[in-house]
């Protein structure tokens, strides 16, 4: 073998050895820095006299996991975020933050500092969630730094997977603020009497403002018309014109919604697990008796998302998204135009199938 072979050959060797020296010494340099970093999780912001007051809470890991809590107040709220540093013994960073709170307050008096905040700073996570809170959202950082760290993530996440919050995030947000024909949409939080913590419902907004508030039914069938995501687990429970308890577990949901000139048709599908109805109903052996009961649970959920988009209507919101859905057939749209005239002119036809896949026990 000639020598510059060799050498050549005696070079490939070595790349092994030169890429694990690599890669372990670039593994220890990213973990002294994130032990060096104060991550923060979860930002509450309020409103504090002509200034915003913000709430920070990150983890510390060791024996015992601890949560610490940083406040910061400012004119802007980027400005409360780089004060936070000034009271932490590492630079804080807020790419890991999970949730951002912003107090009921704050949300009815407008919200474009924070969309302009979240926009401007490439390092919050479009995966992060913006919630409503009841309380001051301080308050709610306060009283959740008793849990883990991911408690109150996990609670607003298991709310959208399987309760009856619509699906969202800083990516939802910003595309609902800054684009046209559809308007933002967040769940809210609330804390109960006895201490613990309850998603109720949804807040709908009318421009950068909050307009209205939605109970946990409506969002339910605000959720039914907005999220794409097929499967859900949401418990829908209501009293039949007799009186009578029927619940049932929505576990797969399909919407069509199609617009011709004034009339908007939605086409729901819903596949559900039955669980309490009235014992009149023998539905493991007569199937009149099941088509009667879908037929009641149908003429129900149509009226409810019936009532639910007429409120919306009423109040001027739109979080749905009819305005994007009437862009999209029109040349030329003005979202302004179609709030004022076209949008409190449209019709509704709902049409609901739901299918029961699994029955439960009648009472």
């Amino acid at each position: 073998m000639s020598n510059s072979k060799h050498r050549k050959y005696k070079a490939i060797a070595y790349i092994p050895l030169l890429l694990f020296m690599f890669l372990s010494t670039s593994g220890c340099a990213k973990e002294q820095i994130i032990n060096q970093v104060s991550l923060i999780q979860n930002i509450g912001i309020d409103t504090h006299k002509n200034a915003y007051k913000v709430t920070a809470a990150y983890a510390t890991y060791g024996k015992e996991t601890r949560m610490h809590i940083l406040n910061g107040t400012a004119h802007t709220i980027n400005e409360s975020l780089i004060s936070l540093t000034q009271q932490s013994d590492y630079p804080v960073a807020i790419g890991q933050t999970n949730t951002i709170f912003i107090h009921e307050h704050l949300a009815r008096s407008g919200i474009s500092d924070l969309a302009s905040t979240i926009v401007r700073d490439p390092l919050v996570s479009n995966l992060s969630t913006i919630v409503i809170a009841k309380p001051k959202a301080s308050t709610i950082l306060s009283a959740s730094s008793k849990y883990s760290p991911d408690f109150l993530f996990n609670l607003i996440k298991n709310n959208m997977t399987n309760g009856n919050i619509p699906q969202t995030n800083s990516h939802s947000f910003l595309d609902q603020y800054f684009g046209e024909g559809q308007d933002v949409s967040l769940p809210i939080i609330k804390i109960q009497p006895d201490g613990t913590f309850h998603i109720n419902g949804v807040g709908v907004f009318r421009k950068d403002k909050l307009a209205l508030l939605l109970s946990n039914d409506e969002s339910l069938a605000l959720k039914l018309l907005m999220d794409k995501k097929k499967t859900m687990s949401a418990i829908y429970e209501f009293k039949s014109d007799r009186n009578e308890f029927i619940s049932y577990k929505i576990v797969n949901a399909k919407r069509r919604i199609n617009m011709t000139n004034n009339q908007i048709n939605i086409s729901l599908k819903i596949n559900a697990d039955l669980r309490d109805y009235p014992k009149r109903f023998k539905i493991h052996n007569h199937y009149a008796d099941i088509h009667k009961l879908r037929k009641i649970m149908e003429s129900n959920l149509n009226d409810e998302v019936l009532a639910l988009l007429h409120r919306l209507q009423k109040n001027k919101t739109d979080p749905v998204g009819f305005g994007k859905l009437a862009r999209s057939n029109q040349r030329t749209w003005s979202e302004q135009a179609f709030m004022r005239s076209a949008y409190p002119k449209l019709t509704f036809i709902i049409k609901s199938e739901i299918h029961i896949t699994q029955m439960g026990v009648g009472y």
